[in-house]
Order: C-alpha cells, then structure tokens, then sequence
C-alpha cells in the first residue's frame, strides 16, 4: 500500500504545477508558523488516542469518542446565538439517543465486566490469554 502511494504521489506531482513548485523553491516554501499548529495538534492528538488504548482499553476509547461527540454538541447548542439555533444548530434526536444508548452501554460494561475462565489468566488491561495448565486425564474431568 505504501509503494503505490509512493508511486501515485510521485507521478501528480511530476505532471502538477505544484510538484514544480516543491522542486523550485522546496517543501516548505509559504509555510508560516500558524501552517504547524494543526500538523502538531494532529500528532498530539495521535499520541493521546494510542495511550488512553494502552491504558483504558479499545471499549472504553470508544465510549470516550461517543461522549467527547456528544459534549461538542452540547457545546456548540450553547455557544449558539438564537438566529443559528432556529436554523438547525441545535441538538439533533439522534444525538440525544446516541448519549442515551452511549451511557447505558458504559454502566453495562462497568456494572458487568468481563470475567476470565478458569483455564485463562488476565494479562494486563483485561485481556486473557491460555494458561499453561496441566492436562486433566479423562477420567479426572469425569468425575468433576
């Protein structure tokens, strides 16, 4: 997948006027310093989303983007003027129900969590893997 985008970036820019550009005056030709601040926001960005996975887990993640999507709308509903709410900038049903279905589902998974089988052990952050656990003989699981 890299090689063809490689291969794709390299022929747009070859036949593009700004490939021409980039090869006269260079990459960063016309960038100020405001140009970094969504290039540095992003990779924040990136390295927060990869460490609460780390810690937190891909479930609870999912919650936070759920709720994090429902406070900007909060938000945005209250920083609204009174002309932009009667155009539509209000908070939508959908949003509600999403909140509604997000919240129930958190106490679900907080309320319930996963619990390992006997013949698994949890390995950090609530995965489970097979132990190495001595085989019972037929006649061991028989008499269970």
């Amino acid at each position: 997948l890299c090689v063809a985008s490689v291969i794709f970036l390299s022929l747009s820019l070859s036949s593009s006027d700004d490939g021409a550009r980039i090869a006269r005056y260079g990459f960063f030709d016309g960038w100020t310093p405001p140009t970094l601040i969504p290039i540095v926001t992003n990779a924040l960005g990136g390295i927060a989303v990869g460490l609460v996975t780390k810690y937190a887990g891909s479930v609870r993640k999912g919650f936070a983007l759920i709720f994090g999507l429902l406070l900007s709308g909060v938000v945005q509903t209250l920083l609204s003027t009174e002309g932009e709410r009667d155009e539509g900038v209000n908070l939508s049903k959908e949003q509600i129900v999403g909140g509604i279905l997000a919240a129930v589902s958190l106490w679900i998974h907080s309320s319930w969590p996963y619990v390992a089988k006997v013949d698994e052990v949890a390995v950090g952050n609530g995965h489970a893997v097979k132990a190495d656990l001595p085989k019972k003989s037929r006649k061991a699981r028989k008499e269970d």
